[in-house]
């Protein structure tokens, strides 16, 4: 590729002919002051500083030009040792919302499923609500039959996440018995496929719950990282006498996979409320609070982060703003050098 200036501009060898090389020492990698926010790095010499009134060598009368490095330094952040979670099932956010939002921020949670969150849409203000100054999340309400009706609108599921995570949402396939929202989240030292998930206990259990259980962890084997599911599936895991807890549990088993909550989630006294991930994920279940806000518990986890880079302290490494690349800037500093690069 050959790039040329307009006319008027010397070309190098006319350049090399009337002109003495300048000394390389005394190139300067730099950008311009006035444009620190959408410039690049160039390579400015004693004969570029020349002005058209001045014919010698000499850089602005001895001064050189003001431009500063376009280097930036980055911090690197340590991976954290643990991801705390917290699961609750709101059976409605609307009068409650700054009840959850204070007990996200009091239990220094990262991550936040919510569920029966009776939701039309993303920008439902009782939802929006809930969100701690920092946090961002995805969420799916439950579609209407008539989008006219004025009547509550129940189910819907929510993921809140804090600043330090990233979250991109992922396509599920369409279930008949239950709601679910996933989401890949990442972050230094962490990365995992988020899953909240709810079926409604006024729903019989079927078979079809069974199929779309199976249906929505088979979706999730493309993907190479942890799996965590958090919801209300309204199964009695505390009954090992149950048949379909036992036909649940044996889908988990099937698919690596463990539930983590012992302890009562209902204010009738069973565990509805799960935290489920592989079986070599390390979970902490922290507290299972008494239902007072709704006739669920509010339940906060621990999740240990494993990396292969293992525990990297904080640094500082030094890059290229690449992102203020300014072309216009670009075409103005080769046709001022007056000099023909080619590659």
């Amino acid at each position: 590729m050959v790039v040329e200036g307009p006319k008027g501009c010397l070309p190098e060898a006319a350049f090399s002919r009337s002109f003495r090389a300048p000394n390389v020492n005394n190139n300067i990698v730099s950008r311009s002051a006035d444009r620190l926010s959408d410039c690049i790095p160039t390579v400015l010499t004693s004969w570029l500083r020349r002005t058209q009134h001045d014919t010698t060598l000499q850089m602005y009368h001895g001064r050189r030009e003001t431009r500063l490095s376009s280097l930036i330094r980055v911090r690197r952040c340590a991976p954290v040792q643990h991801v705390r979670l917290g699961l609750f099932n709101s059976r409605s956010v609307a009068n409650k919302s700054a009840s959850i939002q204070r007990w996200i921020s009091d239990s220094n949670l990262n991550i936040a499923a919510l569920v029966e969150t009776w939701h039309d849409d993303a920008a439902s203000p009782d939802l929006i609500a809930c969100v701690p100054p920092g946090f961002r999340y995805v969420e799916k309400a439950r579609p209407r039959r008539d989008e006219l009706s004025l009547s509550t609108n129940h189910g819907g599921v929510c993921l809140l996440y804090d600043g330090s995570l990233h979250a991109r949402l992922l396509q599920l396939p369409t279930f008949t018995t239950l709601e679910a929202v996933a989401a890949y989240v990442h972050r230094s030292g962490f990365k995992a496929v988020f899953v909240v998930i709810y079926r409604p206990g006024s729903q019989a259990i079927t078979q079809s719950f069974f199929d779309d259980m199976n249906r929505l962890l088979e979706s999730m084997i493309i993907y190479s990282t942890s799996l965590i599911i958090l919801g209300d599936l309204n199964v009695h895991v505390d009954d090992i006498s149950s048949p379909s807890t036992n036909k649940f549990l044996d889908i988990l088993a099937t698919h690596n996979l463990m539930q983590h909550v012992t302890s009562p989630t209902h204010q009738l006294g069973h565990t509805l409320d799960v935290v489920i991930t592989r079986t070599e994920k390390t979970v902490s279940i922290l507290s299972v609070d008494p239902p007072l806000l709704s006739d669920h518990a509010f339940v906060v986890a621990e999740v240990e982060c494993t990396t292969s880079q293992g525990n990297l302290p904080t640094d500082v490494r030094t890059v290229r703003n690449w992102r203020s690349l300014d072309v216009d800037m670009l075409v103005s500093d080769l046709c001022s050098s007056g000099s023909v690069a080619t590659g």
